[in-house]
């Protein structure tokens, strides 16, 4: 309850690089959807439309845990379009 909201915070300011990502969706499993969302959810959502390409891959690959912790609301109107729009981006590796 100390470090986790820590290192969300430093992935939402730009103080901590991508790989907090793993620790924090490893912490994340952990807990139940409503706590998840109400600590890391609302980052993770931003966290899609980061420019940051090394976050956006590593949030691709663990895109199923991701989005079996939020509404398909949520999914389609929030995360859904930042996914899409990386089949545009310069990198092979995210389209």
């Amino acid at each position: 309850y100390k470090v986790l909201p820590e290192l969300v915070k430093g992935l939402d300011y730009g103080t901590a690089n991508f790989r907090v990502l793993g620790p924090i969706l490893d912490v994340g499993a952990t807990m139940e959807d409503g706590e998840f969302l109400r600590l890391v959810g609302p980052s993770v959502i931003k966290w899609f439309a980061s420019p940051d390409r090394s976050l956006r891959r590593n949030l691709l690959e663990n895109l199923p845990a991701i989005v079996a912790r939020f509404d398909d609301a949520t999914v389609n109107d929030r995360i859904f379009p930042h996914v899409a729009d990386g089949f545009e981006d310069k990198s092979p590796v995210l389209r």
